[in-house]
């Protein structure tokens, strides 16, 4: 139970923190980092430090002992004890020299574990478990460490003393330099800890002062890069806005001279097709009867070159799309594409009409008449569907049909071949991304087609 609750807390502050600006999230891992790595660091150099000192001390104060007691073990050359008249002196050397000052117990082994000296006679002659230290002093090395005097051998130190510096030396021989004994001497810890801890702080100092500097130095380039950052993306953000505020007013140019074309063809080329037309039947009594059947196939091209004619007149002239929200402007598309070609569509809207900017209500309206043409000329459609929805920020316009599909990976292969088709695509994508949206198609050939556009919202309407 506690444990889910921790790794829930955990997971929640984790959240958290990745939710706060880059600049700090950065800085806030940087300093677990840091103090993580500092105390790794900081552990391994009080453990160094503590082990060096130690044994420092213990090569000094094995000489020191040495010096004192190593005469009265040289009868342990071939023998298995301590004589009498030496165990005297090794008592006296403890109560009456400068030894006493600095050693508060003191035994000596065999090589195998048994005590043949030691301050607590009731050691002498027993046998214990070889212990690393003792070891290590068996094979020539002297070792040192801080005891808590837990061992069974300490029961007399252990009811004078918490805990003792313990030293293992070996005793050699001067005659063959063979090892003889190891000797084993207690000291009090006071002086010797109170060097490592002098000795520690020095060395935590260290590391804490490093470990500042880093911080600070890492504080400095984040921050620099951050604000390095936030420039550059300033100045994108206005790039970006610039390119779409010039990409609005190239629509709405295009938008503007597309009007005034379609315009000019119906008032003038429309018009005068017009009058040919009507000139036409007028003449048609005077026309020789072997003439009747090419003239009649002469009017037939008027008229639908005519037709024609008020028909990409009447599609590219853009309908007043002012006070209009997204599901009037696509309402309008629709009702549009049915009055000129008789095609039903069917149009659902998921949500309130959004406000567009006068660019958008141009590209969406642009994007479904185009995708209804498309379905319509192009895939044979005989069903369309036209939906839309509204995200947070952006508007999503689907338009689906039973046509018979394509292949969406080879449009860009044919688009230099002048298919219009794909050209309408081409230009449909366009009409998306530089408002800042995407768009996409899903079909497979004889499974129809998926045109999707997302459209930024502008929140307000700009018309």
């Amino acid at each position: 139970m506690w444990l889910w609750r921790g790794l829930s807390l955990a997971w929640a502050l984790a959240k958290r923190a990745w939710s706060i600006p880059l600049e700090w999230r950065f800085l806030l891992f940087s300093v677990v980092v840091l103090v993580a790595g500092a105390y790794v660091i900081g552990s391994w150099t009080t453990d160094e430090i503590e082990g060096r000192v130690l044994q420092r001390a213990a090569a000094t104060n094995a000489l020191y002992v040495d010096s004192f007691v190593h005469p009265y073990l040289q009868d342990l050359d071939g023998a298995s004890s301590v004589s009498p008249q030496n165990v005297a002196a090794l008592d006296e050397l403890l109560d009456v020299t400068a030894l006493g000052e600095t050693v508060v117990s003191f035994k000596v082994w065999t090589p195998d574990g048994t005590i043949i000296y030691a301050t607590d006679e009731r050691l002498i002659g027993r046998s214990f478990p070889v212990e690393d230290d003792l070891m290590r002093a068996a094979g020539g090395n002297v070792s040192a460490s801080v005891t808590d005097l837990g061992e069974e051998e300490n029961q007399y130190e252990r009811e004078r003393w918490d805990r003792l510096v313990e030293t293992y030396a070996p005793v050699l021989s001067d005659k063959t330099g063979e090892l003889l004994a190891v000797s084993e001497f207690y000291q009090l810890p006071d002086d010797l800890l109170g060097e490592i801890r002098s000795s520690q702080n020095r060395g935590w100092l260290i590391v804490s002062a490093a470990t500042f500097v880093m911080f600070v130095v890492l504080n400095g380039m984040v921050r620099q890069a951050s604000s390095t950052i936030r420039r550059q993306s300033e100045g994108m953000l206005r790039l970006n806005e610039q390119v779409r505020a010039a990409s609005a007013s190239n629509v709405q140019r295009e938008e503007q001279v597309m009007t005034r074309l379609a315009q000019d063809l119906h008032d003038v080329p429309a018009q005068n097709l017009a009058a040919a037309l009507l000139r036409m039947d007028r003449l048609g009594e005077t026309v020789p009867a072997d003439q009747s059947e090419n003239w009649e196939m002469i009017r037939q091209s008027v008229g639908i070159a005519l037709a024609d004619l008020r028909g990409i007149s009447g599609g590219i002239r853009m309908p007043d799309l002012d006070h209009l929200g997204s599901a009037e402007v696509i309402a309008q598309a629709v009702d549009e594409f049915e009055k000129r070609t008789g095609h039903a569509v069917s149009f659902s809207i998921a949500a309130e009409s959004a406000l567009l900017a006068d660019a958008a209500k141009v590209a969406v309206y642009r994007i479904v008449q185009e995708a209804l043409n498309n379905a319509a000329t192009h895939g044979n459609a005989s069903s369309m569907e036209v939906t839309a929805s509204v995200r947070p920020g952006t508007l999503v316009v689907e338009i689906t049909d039973d046509g018979s599909g394509f292949v969406p990976s080879q449009v860009g292969a044919s688009q230099r071949s002048g298919d219009r088709a794909r050209l309408g695509i081409r230009g449909m994508r366009e009409r998306a991304e530089l408002l800042g949206g995407s768009f996409r198609i899903r079909s497979r050939p004889g499974e129809g087609a998926t045109v999707v556009a997302n459209i930024p919202l502008s929140g307000r309407d700009d018309s």
